[in-house]
C-alpha cells in the first residue's frame, strides 16, 4: 500500500496494569486492563504530540480500554475525532492467549516460526501477522483522505502492520521496531528511504 496523502503516526498504548507484573506471557485476548498510574501521565505526554503536529486529522484507536483512554487523555486540548476499531487489536493468540511465553515458544515453535514467518499461526484458532496486518490496512485505507492519522494500538499488531507494508519478515521486524509505551513513530514507506529511516520516533516519554 502507498499512501499518497501523507504518513501514519504508529503508537502502542501506555503503560497499563499488568495482570502478571511483566511481559513474561502472551496476551490475552479477552482482557481489558485500565492504564496504569504512570500510564494516564504517558497519555498526558502523548498529547503534546497534537501541539507539535497541528496537521494530525484523525485517531484510529483499538476499542481496548488502555487505548481508548489514552486517546482521550491525549486529546484534551485539541478535541481531534476519534475512530474505535476492534481490528487493532491485540494479536489473537488463540488457544495460547495468556500462556508463559517460554511455556508456548519452545525450540521446536521457534523453529517453526522461522519457517513459517508472517503466516505462522501459533494454534489453531490463532491469528497470524498477516492477517492482523491485512485488517489494519484496511481500517487505515478508510481514512486516507483525513492523512496524517495516529493509530493507537498495541504491540504485536502495531508490529505485524509494518512487516507487511515494509515486506519484512518477522525476524527482522521483532529485531528492529520494538514499540514502546506511548512513543510515536512516522511511517510512511513513500517517503521513507533508505526504510531503516521510518522509525524515529517523534516523541520521548
Amino acid at each position: 500500500m502507498i499512501y499518497e496523502h501523507g504518513p501514519v503516526i504508529l503508537a502502542r498504548h501506555p503503560d497499563a496494569v499488568k495482570k502478571h507484573g511483566n511481559e513474561s506471557h502472551l496476551d490475552d485476548i479477552n482482557a481489558d486492563p485500565p492504564l496504569s498510574k504512570i500510564g494516564i501521565e504517558q497519555g498526558r505526554q502523548l498529547g503534546a504530540l497534537f501541539v507539535a503536529r497541528s496537521d494530525i486529522g484523525l485517531i484510529i484507536t483499538s476499542h481496548k480500554e488502555r487505548a481508548r483512554h489514552a486517546a482521550d487523555i491525549a486529546r484534551t486540548h485539541k478535541r481531534i475525532p476519534v475512530v474505535v476499531s476492534k481490528e487493532l487489536c491485540e494479536v489473537d493468540w488463540g488457544e495460547c492467549s495468556g500462556e508463559p511465553k517460554d511455556k508456548v515458544f519452545t525450540p521446536e515453535m521457534d523453529a517453526r516460526a522461522r519457517e513459517e514467518g508472517l503466516d505462522f499461526r501459533i494454534a489453531p484458532s490463532a491469528e497470524t501477522w498477516t492477517e492482523k496486518h491485512i485488517k489494519i490496512a484496511r481500517v487505515i485505507d478508510c481514512y486516507r483522505d483525513v492523512f496524517p492519522i495516529l493509530v493507537l494500538g498495541h504491540g504485536q499488531s502495531t508490529q505485524a502492520y509494518v512487516a507487511g507494508e515494509m515486506g519484512w519478515d518477522r525476524q527482522r521486524t521483532l529485531k528492529e521496531f520494538k514499540p514502546r509505551n506511548a512513543e510515536a513513530y512516522d511511517f510512511d514507506p513513500l517517503l521513507c528511504i533508505p526504510p531503516e529511516r521510518i522509525f524515529q520516533p517523534t516523541l520521548k516519554t
